[in-house]
């Protein structure tokens, strides 16, 4: 049996200023690269896998060139360019991870993922074994998918659901912007502890955003749910909070969903 796997996504809104074209939101990087380098240096034995989102860099672009996950015919200059804002926001985030010590190594999708982001491919399986048996960190992120047919964009959240299907994945960790879920769009207020049904929330999307928004995350939160893994909303501006989620803990403030075999109360901030 493969290992458990722990999936950190790093959100757009956390990493950059979603409301500003292009623009790195470093200090948040920095704490959340320093919590998961933490986690690594305290014995945490949990397989990693960081995916980290566009922000006001990939939707920037695509939202302008009316990039989206549907798949389309699209002019070649949108595509160019929020790939290379998708490679600009990745290089700052991966030599934040490596100047705090996380060994890891950039997969793109295209290298273990079907061109729909839906299904791990063979020779993916077999890339994504050798980093984990080999003790790295496997990091990816969303970018754009070309065929012949169109081209799409393959969501961070994509990749979370396509690594929960596919591999043996216990938590989901959604690293945001502000402390979990809230009851109203206007994101104020007592977060939900726990979520047992995506009806209840009143989607806001950010400027830019192209790929759903909180109300797609809590969507796919609870198909991982069904799928068996424990998912989490939780402030990646509090390295303490991220810190002791990648380690395994639970009494954690966040919003979670539980996976359906193995339900659990009761919730204590750090």
């Amino acid at each position: 049996m493969t290992p458990k796997l722990t999936v950190v996504k790093l959100g757009g809104s956390l990493i950059t200023d979603k409301d500003r074209p292009l623009t790195p939101n470093r200090r948040a990087i920095a704490v959340a690269a320093n919590a998961i380098a933490k986690s690594l240096r305290n014995g945490n034995q949990t397989r990693l896998f960081i995916i980290h989102g566009g922000g006001s860099f990939g939707h920037y672009y695509a939202s302008k060139f009316g990039l989206s996950t549907a798949r389309k015919k699209t002019g070649t200059e949108g595509v160019s360019k929020t790939a290379w804002a998708m490679i600009a926001l990745h290089s700052l985030v991966l030599n934040q991870l490596v100047r705090e010590g996380v060994p890891c190594k950039t997969v793109l999708t295209s290298e273990f993922l079907s061109s729909d982001g839906i299904t791990i491919e063979k020779k993916g399986e077999g890339i994504l074994n050798n980093l984990l048996q080999s003790r790295y960190v496997p990091i990816s992120f969303g970018n754009v998918s070309i065929t012949p047919r169109g081209t799409s964009i393959i969501s961070g959240d994509q990749i979370a659901m396509s690594l929960v299907r596919n591999r043996n994945v216990d938590r989901v960790i959604f690293a945001m912007d502000v402390d979990g879920i809230f009851t109203n769009s206007n994101m104020k207020g007592e977060i939900i502890n726990e979520l047992t049904s995506a009806e209840i929330f009143l989607g806001k999307k950010r400027k830019f955003d192209v790929t759903g928004g909180i109300a797609a995350k809590i969507e796919f939160g609870m198909h991982m749910a069904e799928h068996g893994a424990n998912v989490y909303y939780v402030n990646g501006r509090k390295a303490e909070r991220l810190e002791s989620l990648i380690m395994g803990q639970d009494s954690v403030k966040s919003t979670r969903i539980y996976a359906k075999a193995s339900l659990r109360k009761e919730s204590l901030e750090i």
